[in-house]
């Protein structure tokens, strides 16, 4: 996912020369942080930890909501480049 985000990122760049900050792009960003922090507590999971289950669980649940968020805003963007082929 951290991958999918840079990587879009960079096409966007190299088709446009700059990114558009906006939803889709703090969605996806949000996302890659809130990854990385999640898989982070698998060690201390794996340990047994309640704490690190609780947290990864919620944070998972946000994550979740940030996805239904970048896939809305997602959509927008793919109807405005359409629109633009049209």
């Amino acid at each position: 996912m951290v991958l999918g985000t840079v990587g879009g990122m960079a096409v966007t760049y190299i088709n446009n020369g700059k990114l558009f900050v906006g939803p889709h792009l703090i969605a996806g960003l949000g996302m890659a942080g809130l990854i990385a922090v999640s898989a982070s507590l698998v060690p201390y999971m794996q340990k047994g930890s309640e704490w690190a289950r609780i947290t990864h669980i919620a944070l998972n649940t946000v994550l979740t909501g940030l996805f239904g968020w970048q896939a809305v805003s997602g959509l927008d963007i793919v109807q405005r480049i359409i629109a633009r082929m049209a």
